[in-house]
């Protein structure tokens, strides 16, 4: 089938793929309509930190069910429109477990981490089909950004007869304008362009104001007679053009809020925040809440807040049947221990985590020599080959999976005998989420993790936190001498990663009716 595929910066041409095959729970979809969105444009501009090139872009989609595979529900019929859940969501994080799966920690977008949907055909599972009805394919495809636009109008939490500014009426902003008119709340739109702005009026939008013909703070003002929007919603970008404007002004913020602000800072939005900040007041109250701590976001912590109280929620211990040893070896050792206990039997399912997918890679290869019934899971398989790898490992095809951490929240298999994890985690909460995948349903579990001669004050971490030292196994002697373990003084850190919630900031004023919400 013909893709179009971004090469490199600035570089785009038509390509041919394999055409996917429908697999068990999978629905194959042709492509009717696709959008190009700014994501999409940011990628082929390579201003986009979340892509790694070449990919297929696209995840706006209107599309027409072509095959259904089987053990998909009723309710799905061939020729029928639909759109897709472009996101995919792990079920087992955080963000996932408090219902915002948007934010699943493992999330793979269309045309982002993954190959998106510019192409004549594409596979997904069911339960990301989302019949659309009478809505035609090209309407559909409108669909995902305006949901954006919702999800912010839920985010801000918009009641009846606040005052919604929106900043930018490009598709996103006329989601938003739409949800907030239905929620009751008096819309005021501002664009540039005159056009857009009539748009957003039929869309539901009380006031319209163009920022390139009139004073924007001006109108704000005679609109609300003097108190300012309750809720804005605007992209960083474009409140900080109406900010240096002063078109919006936000001295009287009671409340700023900074959610998930590892990863923001991780897509490169530092020093926008910095620009925000500056036009705040002094006396507010700032909740910043972060999944890690490291140096970035402590400088940011430091920057921001003002004495903060700071609040761990901490990463439960592993399970006590949990049977758990380890290795001390060298790099060049760890496939000798792997060959070693699977000498005489293979347990009927053993995960091996690793570090990287250039790992994991390497890893199954060795082990594929070793004519071991192995298989891998990362970050560069398709969906459909992801499900039909854990659909193999499921049903028992494959005893042994070799994975990234992509696998330590997203897997419910009761019956995992053993893990290994063949480079030790990074931190405590991977290595608690990597052995949990054993020892469940009240059965019995082993967790072995190799550890070389640099990984050992990282292994030593883990076990201040779990308060106890782990049973270090002999490296069989035909493997040669073994480093001994000498992990470096750590003092009584844990490695933990907690979910960090941090509140600081002076006195509030009171009476004040102006919040800002993002």
């Amino acid at each position: 089938m013909k893709a179009v595929q971004i090469v490199n910066p600035s570089e785009m041409k038509v390509v041919e793929l394999e055409k996917p095959v429908v697999g068990a729970g999978e629905v194959l979809v042709r492509i009717k309509y696709v959008g190009f969105c700014g994501s999409d444009l940011n990628t082929f501009l390579g201003r986009n930190p979340m892509v790694k090139l070449p990919v297929v872009p696209g995840h706006e989609v209107g599309a027409v069910i072509e095959e259904i595979g089987p053990d998909v529900p009723a309710g799905f019929e061939k020729g029928m429109n639909v759109t897709l859940n472009p996101y995919t969501n792990c079920g087992k994080c955080a963000s996932c477990r408090n219902g915002r799966v948007n934010a699943c920690e493992h999330n793979e977008t269309l045309g982002v981490q993954r190959n998106g949907v510019m192409c004549e055909y594409a596979v997904l599972p069911w339960t990301k089909i989302i019949p659309a009805g009478d809505i035609s394919p090209r309407d559909c495809a409108l669909i995902e950004p305006m949901s954006v636009g919702f999800h912010a109008v839920s985010r801000g939490q918009v009641i009846d007869n606040e005052y919604v500014m929106v900043i930018g009426c490009g598709m996103i902003g006329i989601g938003a304008i739409v949800r907030a008119a239905l929620r009751g709340a008096i819309v005021i739109a501002v664009d540039l362009d005159d056009e857009k702005l009539e748009l957003a009026r039929r869309m539901g939008a009380s006031h319209t104001v163009n920022s390139k013909t009139e004073d924007v703070h001006s109108r704000i003002q005679e609109i609300t007679e003097g108190f300012g929007a309750d809720v804005v919603i605007a992209t960083p970008g474009r409140l900080i053009a109406h900010l240096s404007l002063g078109y919006v002004d936000l001295s009287k913020v009671s409340y700023f809020i900074l959610d998930e602000a590892d990863r923001m800072l991780d897509m490169g939005f530092y020093e926008d925040i910095m620009q925000i900040v500056k036009y705040l007041p002094k006396e507010r109250q700032t909740i910043m809440f972060s999944a890690t701590m490291p140096a970035k976001i402590q400088q940011l912590a430091k920057t921001i807040l003002n004495n903060p109280v700071e609040v761990k929620l901490a990463v439960s211990k592993p399970a006590e049947k949990i049977v758990q040893a380890a290795y001390v070896c060298y790099e060049n050792q760890k496939l000798g221990i792997v060959r070693s206990l699977f000498a005489e039997e293979v347990p009927e399912r053993v995960i091996i985590f690793a570090s990287s997918k250039i790992k994991v890679k390497e890893v199954a290869k060795a082990l594929k020599m070793m004519k071991l019934n192995v298989g891998e899971m990362h970050s560069d398989l398709e969906q459909a080959q992801r499900e039909f790898i854990m659909h193999e490992f499921k049903s028992g095809r494959i005893n042994i999976l070799v994975a990234t951490d992509i696998v330590s929240r997203g897997i419910d298999i009761d019956d995992i005998r053993l893990v290994i994890n063949f480079d030790v985690p990074h931190d405590s909460e991977d290595y608690v989420h990597r052995i949990g995948r054993t020892a469940r349903a009240n059965n019995d579990g082993v967790a072995i993790t190799f550890v070389n001669e640099k990984e050992q004050t990282n292994f030593k971490h883990i076990e201040n936190f779990l308060e106890k030292d782990i049973y270090k196994i002999p490296v069989p002697s035909e493997l040669g001498e073994a480093p001994a373990y000498k992990p470096r003084n750590t003092g009584t850190g844990n490695g933990n990663r907690s979910r960090n919630f941090r509140k600081g900031g002076g006195k509030r004023s009171g009476g004040d009716r102006s919040k800002s919400r993002k």
